[in-house]
């Protein structure tokens, strides 16, 4: 099964990547 800290995890890497692609957007798109 999934545990707590493996969905913590999946969240936290996701989050980090929404924000790499909203930096990149913000940087292609001044």
């Amino acid at each position: 099964g999934i545990s707590c800290a493996d969905v913590a995890d999946i969240c936290v890497k996701a989050l980090h990547d929404t924000t790499a692609r909203n930096k990149s957007f913000d940087v292609s798109n001044p």
